[in-house]
């Protein structure tokens, strides 16, 4: 398990990746766990705090770009070296990343 790391150092590990680099990111979704209900659900403000949670999230992926807050990253991409594609394209605001970490091309291995 790689220990959590701050904003600053975060932001540092950023900057040093290259395009197409492979990387773990480990984060906390911001988003709602709670199953889908229609209408308007009332609850008392204790039971909600019972059931509060983050929500881990692991994504792999390569290393598209780093603007202002976000890390930018794609699933994946093709092969021409003249005009390389792209597909399945995300963003994790950088104040919700846990750690980061490179990990290996298959020239590597």
């Amino acid at each position: 398990m790689t220990e959590k790391l701050t904003k600053k150092t975060i932001r540092s590990v950023i900057r040093k990746l290259k395009i197409c680099e492979p990387i773990e990111v480990s984060w906390v979704d911001a988003g709602d766990d709670e199953k889908q209900v229609a209408g308007l659900v009332w609850k008392s403000m204790n039971d909600s705090i019972k059931s509060l949670k983050e929500i881990q999230v692991i994504t792999i992926g390569f290393f598209h770009c780093f603007k202002a807050q976000t890390l930018f990253l794609f699933n994946n991409h093709d092969t021409d070296p003249d005009d390389p594609h792209i597909a399945c394209e995300a963003q994790i605001p950088v104040g919700c990343i846990k750690s980061i970490r490179r990990l290996k091309h298959d020239s590597e291995m």
